[in-house]
């Protein structure tokens, strides 16, 4: 009788103990997947399929078979699959200031990369010192010998060599140069029982979004539990890195980031 009464029990807590220290192993993860995005990203200018596929492919371990090259890719078509799968069940649910290209280019799914820093605004196109800088598609910071294209940029860029002083204008050119990413990544909950436990918990104590998800993005994850049993817990990380290449503009946020 005493067996029968303890066995739910200890069972239950054993899969609760399963399912959470799967998750804990998730979120180291997600840390290395944003620093993985951002190394990618001051490298590429920022380019939002870059770094959306390196943050991806350091989560394989956990998506796919990686424990050689060889498995790695035979391990990404479908990886990849289920990602483009997930974004365009999000697609209605998408938060709005998104990058156009990131919805062509189906990256808004399982892991979505969101670049927090630097934005789309008018302080930063009022940050350049040349004519028509606002309008640059290429948000160069090198010094002004890369650009013989443009007379007089050596005095503009002889204040932003000097040290920092009172000046909102050239404060906003040099925290232009450094990227702040934010990796959410859709963690699928795969222990029995203690899966929907844990996305239950969750849902209740979150039921207008939280951080990167928004009510609408819930909505659709909710669906997914009712309609397919499959539960998915969104995990967010971010990284800051300097930039070592020209940002490009169209892989910006507009404005605040969702």
């Amino acid at each position: 009788m005493e067996a029968a009464l303890a066995l739910p029990m200890v069972v239950a807590l054993g899969l609760g103990v399963a399912q959470l220290g799967l998750l804990q192993q998730s979120r180291l993860l997600a840390g290395y997947a944003a620093f993985a995005a951002a190394r990618a990203g001051v490298v590429q200018g920022a380019d939002g399929v870059r770094m959306h596929d390196a943050a991806l492919l350091a989560l394989l371990p956990e998506l796919g078979r990686a424990g050689s090259w060889e498995a790695v890719a035979a391990s990404w078509p479908e990886v990849r699959r289920r990602d483009l799968v997930m974004h365009a069940a999000l697609r209605d649910a998408r938060a709005p200031g998104l990058p156009p290209l990131m919805e062509a280019a189906g990256l808004a799914g399982l892991v979505r990369v969101d670049v927090l820093g630097p934005t789309a605004s008018q302080d930063l196109g009022g940050a350049w010192n040349v004519k028509d800088g606002p309008a640059w598609e290429e948000l160069d910071f090198d010094l002004p010998d890369a650009y013989p294209e443009a007379p007089g940029l050596g005095e503009a860029f002889a204040r932003f060599t000097r040290p920092l002083g009172d000046e909102p204008d050239q404060d906003a050119l040099r925290e232009a140069t450094r990227l702040t990413v934010r990796v959410r990544y859709l963690r699928e909950l795969v222990v029995p029982l203690a899966g929907w436990v844990v996305f239950t918990c969750w849902m209740a104590s979150h039921p207008v979004g939280h951080g990167p998800t928004t009510a609408a993005e819930l909505e659709v994850l909710g669906r997914l539990a009712r309609e397919e049993r499959r539960y998915f817990l969104p995990l967010s990380a971010t990284y800051t890195l300097r930039m070592q290449s020209s940002v490009q503009r169209r892989w910006l946020m507009r404005g605040e980031a969702p």
